[in-house]
């Protein structure tokens, strides 16, 4: 509810948002109110009150993939064009993999240094279904991890390797 003066001018009518909710009595006492968000996902959370022995929560849900997909189309008319941020973002939402797979070759080339790099090319290549060049990717990652001793892209890609391999 907006512009409200107090609880002697409440109207129904001027709710913004009306949730059912089922309260849960808590173990504890929670001594301030309390807001959190639970079960946070790209495009949905729970909002969660709590106050005393009582909780409730509830569902909130975007659609976002519009507004994304208008800002990822706007940023690659810039000069700097998010190749490697926009062809994750096709990966992750299963969109068209053949673009997803041209930005990650873009956001590649020149990589000498970056074996996090060469992992997500593996990984888009092999949903791609190119299992040759995930394993080239791959390979790559694992020599350039294993150049500058970074363990965890060394499991990574030694990892992607082993899938893009079967």
């Amino acid at each position: 509810m907006l512009n409200n003066g107090g609880a002697y001018t409440y109207e129904e009518a001027d709710d913004v948002l009306r949730v059912k909710v089922k309260p849960q009595t808590l173990p504890s006492h929670v001594e301030t109110f309390t807001i959190e968000f639970d079960n946070v996902h790209e495009q949905a959370l729970d909002l969660s009150l709590s106050w005393e022995k009582t909780k409730v929560s509830f569902n909130i849900a975007v659609d976002q993939k519009q507004e994304i997909l208008a800002s990822i189309d706007e940023a690659m008319k810039g000069q700097k064009k998010p190749y490697f941020q926009a062809a994750m973002y096709y990966f992750a939402n299963d969109l068209d993999m053949q673009k997803a797979v041209e930005w990650m070759k873009e956001a590649d080339k020149g990589n000498t240094k970056a074996p996090h790099v060469k992992y997500w090319k593996s990984l888009v290549l092999a949903k791609a279904g190119d299992k040759a060049g995930a394993i080239k990717a791959a390979e790559e990652g694992l020599a350039m991890a294993k150049a500058a001793n970074n363990q965890e892209y060394v499991k990574l890609n030694t990892q992607a390797l082993n899938a893009a391999k079967k």
